[in-house]
C-alpha cells in the first residue's frame, strides 16, 4: 500500500449531496473532507489521461478496465484508505465524539474530559439503554464535531487519557471558503442561459494542508504530476511518499479495562437492516438491560453504548451510466462504540480489531476503526463499582 499526497494549486469544490436545482437551495457548500467517490473518480481518470487512452472506447478498453475496473462498483484490484488529511506534515484523523470540550472567552479549548456512561434508563432505543453523560464540572462541553486529531494524540484517547489540546486542530484552520457565483452556458450557440445562475463555495486550503490517501493495487500505474479534483475540474498535485505514516498502535489490556471502545475513522456504510454495528441485533433476553450482540472479524461483542454523530450523506456522478449515483447514509467518522468483549480476552479483541475495517464498501476505505481501552473510569461513579 503506498501513501498518496493531493495538494491544491487552485480552490477546490466537493458538492454537497443536495442537488443544484434543489428546491429553496441558493447555495450549495463544500463537504470537507472530500468523498472517497470524488477521490476514486480523479485518480481513475489521471491514470487513463496519462496513459492516453481513448475514452470513447473504455467499455471496450479491457487493458485500461483491468486496471482502474468499470462503473461505480468495480475498482478492479484497487482498494483505498481515507480519506485523511495532512496537515504540517502530520496525518490527522477525525477528534471522537465521545471527547468533550470546554472553551474559554477567545473560543479556546481549556478542559477536555471525556464522556461518562451513565445508568439505564428509558428512551426510544429501549426501556433500559445506558446512554453517554456530561461529567461533573464539564457544564456548557461540547463535542469535537469539526476538529481533527494527529496520530499521538489519537494514541493517548485509545489509552483513555485526554490528550493535550495541541494535538487538535478545527478543521477553518485547514481551509477557508470562498462563495462563487456562476452560470449555464449554451456551447453551441456561444450565450447565457437565462435564469441558470448558481451559487457555490469553495474552499481554499492553506499551504500546510494536503489530502492524504492510501491506495493499493495499482502497481505502477498512478503516476505523479497535475490531477483535476473535485467540481469544475480544478487542478491539485498528485505526489506519492515513501514511507506510509504510522497507524495508532495496538494496547494492551491494563487492570482497569472493562471492554474495548470501537472509534469510527472514516464513515461506514452499515448493510440493510443493520443498527449501530454491522449485523448486529437486539437483545434484552440475557441481562436487564438492551444491549446489542454480534460479531466483528470472529470476536463476539456486545454493543453497551455509543456515540453517533449526524449522518453523512455521499452520492455522485455515474460516467459509465451517466446519471446520478443514489445518496446513501454513512454513520459519520468520529463516532463511538463501547463494546463488552463476550468470549474473547480484550487483549486478544485489542489485537484483532485495531487497523481493520467493517460494513459495505470497504474497498472504498469505508469503516476503518482503531481500538482503545474502555476503562471504569468511564462509567459514572455510581456504576463504577459494577460490572460496567
Amino acid at each position: 500500500m503506498k501513501t498518496w499526497i493531493l495538494s491544491a494549486i487552485d480552490t477546490l469544490f466537493f458538492k454537497e449531496a443536495r442537488p443544484m436545482e434543489a428546491p429553496g437551495s441558493s447555495e450549495l457548500g463544500s463537504v470537507f473532507p472530500p468523498p472517497m467517490r470524488t477521490i476514486t473518480g480523479a485518480i481513475r481518470s489521471h491514470i487513463g489521461e496519462t496513459r492516453g487512452d481513448d475514452w470513447s472506447t473504455y467499455k471496450e478498453n479491457t487493458d485500461l478496465r483491468n486496471i482502474i475496473g468499470y462503473g461505480k462498483d468495480d475498482y478492479a484490484n484497487m482498494t483505498f484508505k481515507g480519506v485523511w488529511i495532512q496537515y504540517n506534515d502530520q496525518r490527522y484523523y477525525p477528534a471522537p465524539l465521545n471527547l468533550m470540550a470546554q472553551a474559554d472567552d477567545n473560543d479556546h479549548i481549556k478542559k477536555l474530559q471525556f464522556l461518562e456512561i451513565g445508568e439505564a434508563c428509558e428512551c426510544d432505543l429501549g426501556d433500559a439503554v445506558r446512554l453517554v453523560k456530561l461529567p461533573d464540572g464539564m457544564e456548557g462541553g461540547k463535542p469535537l464535531s469539526q476538529y481533527w486529531i494527529n496520530a499521538k494524540g489519537l494514541n493517548s484517547v485509545l489509552a483513555g487519557k485526554t490528550p493535550d489540546s495541541s494535538d487538535l486542530i478545527h478543521q477553518g484552520q485547514f481551509f477557508y471558503e470562498e462563495n462563487r457565483l456562476g452560470i449555464a452556458r449554451d456551447n453551441q450557440k456561444g450565450v447565457v442561459l437565462e435564469s441558470m445562475l448558481y451559487q457555490t463555495r469553495h474552499l481554499r486550503m492553506n499551504e500546510k494542508t494536503a489530502i492524504s490517501i492510501d491506495i493499493d493495487g495499482l502497481d505502477d500505474h498512478l503516476k505523479e504530476g497535475i490531477i483535476k479534483l473535485g467540481g469544475e475540474g480544478r487542478m491539485a498535485t498528485l505526489k506519492s511518499t515513501k514511507h506510509m505514516p504510522a497507524f495508532p498502535s495496538q494496547l494492551s489490556q491494563t487492570a482497569d479495562t472493562v471492554g474495548i471502545i470501537l472509534y469510527l475513522l472514516s464513515p461506514m456504510l452499515l448493510p440493510q437492516g443493520s443498527t449501530f454495528l454491522p449485523n448486529f441485533k437486539l437483545d434484552k433476553q440475557s441481562t436487564n438491560q438492551s444491549q446489542w450482540q454480534g460479531e466483528i472479524n470472529g470476536i463476539k461483542l456486545t454493543l453497551i453504548s455509543s456515540v453517533i454523530g449526524k449522518v453523512h450523506r455521499e452520492g455522485g456522478w455515474d460516467m459509465v451510466e451517466h446519471k446520478p449515483i443514489a445518496v446513501e447514509s454513512l454513520i459519520p467518522a468520529g463516532s463511538v462504540y463501547y463494546c463488552e468483549v463476550a468470549e474473547n480476552t480484550i487483549e486478544h479483541a485489542l489485537k484483532t480489531l485495531n487497523n481493520t475495517q467493517i460494513g459495505e464498501q470497504q474497498h472504498l476505505g469505508r469503516g476503518h476503526i482503531a481500538a482503545g481501552l474502555w476503562l471504569a473510569s468511564y462509567n459514572a461513579k455510581s456504576e463504577q463499582n459494577g460490572k460496567g
